[in-house]
């Protein structure tokens, strides 16, 4: 009885001999010439013709007549001629070793992968345009030439808009970015750097209060200044202990200026019997003055 190590060995060598037969088919294959192949597929193709004309034999024999003699087609449906494609020109891969013809057929695999992306790009435009145009024909009854050519003109036009830019960016008048337009204008770090700059933490906070209500409490207070229009962007409620009478969050404000003026109404402000503290998130000078004036604390050298 064979040991299992050498059980093993035999495994791997059957598995190597298959898949050096399964490469050889495959390098056979690619290396037929065209002329073979077309003419493996010539009896195909014969074949195909007649299926075609025995189903439209067929589709005439199934036209049965009524009492009054008008002939009448079954419901059986014929099949739709399916159209042979021509047979691609494969290069020789002959004197390729094995990884420079994985590598050509991975870059062939690729480029029929682009042609079919590219083949399948819907344009709704002109779709659009090319329906508006035959109900438009169909209802005026006769189109002349000049209009013929205005709707070929128009729809060339609207064609236009869908070409992409030379850096591969599609144009706004595709309707598909290629990326987020978000941060169009500057890179995410920039966007919340400047966003930092316009936050404000905000603490002392009855914990009764709600989103809503922190919102309606700063503009409120800046109301007062003559501020109209929205003022608060986003409220971000810090976890809060399970008995706690306040909540601390941070409030990101529309622009700067809001925020500089809210920081220097709210701090300090009288609230249900408990002063707020209101302070700039970016600001470490701020925000060390704010830990100082907690109640047992004292400032670190």
């Amino acid at each position: 009885m064979p040991s299992r190590a050498v059980l093993r060995k035999k495994a791997r060598r059957e598995s190597k001999r298959n898949k050096r037969d399964a490469e050889a088919a495959t390098a056979v294959k690619l290396l037929t010439p065209q002329k073979e192949q077309q003419e493996q597929q010539q009896p195909q193709k014969e074949q195909k013709e007649q299926q075609q004309k025995q189903q439209l034999q067929m589709s005439e024999v199934g036209k049965v007549k009524n009492k009054e003699g008008v002939a009448v087609v079954s419901r059986k449906r014929v099949r739709a001629a399916v159209e042979s494609t021509a047979a691609e020109t494969v290069p020789s891969t002959e004197g390729m070793t094995r990884k420079e013809r994985k590598r050509f057929e991975a870059k062939r695999r690729l480029e029929r992968q682009l042609l079919r992306l590219n083949a399948g790009m819907p344009t709704e435009n002109t779709t659009d345009t090319n329906n508006n145009t035959n109900t438009n024909s169909n209802d005026n009854g006769i189109g002349t030439e000049a209009e013929g050519e205005e709707v070929a003109a128009a729809v060339a036009a609207e064609t236009t808009t869908h070409i992409t830019d030379a850096n591969g960016a599609s144009s706004p008048a595709s309707g598909t970015l290629r990326h987020d337009p978000k941060f169009a204008n500057g890179t995410f770090w920039r966007t919340r750097k400047e966003r930092r700059q316009r936050t404000v933490f905000l603490g002392n906070v009855p914990i009764q209060f709600t989103e809503q209500n922190v919102m309606d409490l700063v503009s409120t207070a800046v109301d007062a200044e003559g501020v109209a229009g929205r003022v608060v962007e986003a409220v971000d409620f810090l976890p809060a202990k399970p008995r706690a009478r306040q909540r601390h969050m941070f409030v990101t404000l529309c622009t700067k200026e809001i925020a500089s003026q809210v920081v220097g109404l709210l701090n300090a402000y009288k609230l249900a019997g408990s002063e707020l503290r209101c302070n700039f998130a970016a600001d470490k000078a701020q925000r060390s003055e704010a830990i100082s004036r907690r109640s047992g604390n004292t400032v670190r050298s």
